[in-house]
């Protein structure tokens, strides 16, 4: 069942989401910046939900502090006959550094959400209780 805030993304936003697709597809970054969306607030505030309802990927969820890493999600629109398909990684900030386990390609939205709380349980220990340094792609 779809929420009310995922309906209404889908009805106001998408469009215009689509357009920054399209104009992206052309080329258009090169001569004009192109929007991004940043989603801040406090803890428990919604910020992941945001997120979900805009790209339909599953993010973690739970008590407490879940999404404890930065978060980038690189949305482009397929052909309709194109198999959903995404890449996880993390972004180190230092080339050369290996792929934690979880990293790598996915295939669904749900395999994408079980992805990115696998990279921030690899980025994240008992001393360290959020990433500051590293961010997942």
């Amino acid at each position: 069942m779809e929420s009310a805030l995922s309906a209404q993304v889908k009805k106001d936003v998408r469009p215009y989401l689509d357009l920054i697709d399209g104009l992206r597809s052309v080329g258009i970054e090169e001569d004009v910046e192109i929007p991004q969306i940043v989603v801040m607030g406090d803890q428990s505030s919604g910020k992941s939900s945001v997120l979900e309802a805009l790209s339909g990927v599953p993010f973690p969820r739970g008590a407490g502090l879940v999404t404890k890493c930065a978060t980038e999600l690189r949305m482009k629109n397929s052909r309709k006959s194109a198999a959903w398909k995404a890449v996880a990684k993390v972004n180190w900030g230092t080339p050369g550094k290996g792929q934690p386990p979880g990293a790598g390609e996915k295939s669904s939205p749900e395999e994408l959400g079980s992805a990115i709380a696998a990279l921030t349980d690899a980025l994240t220990t008992a001393e360290q209780t959020f990433c500051a340094k590293h961010s997942i792609v």
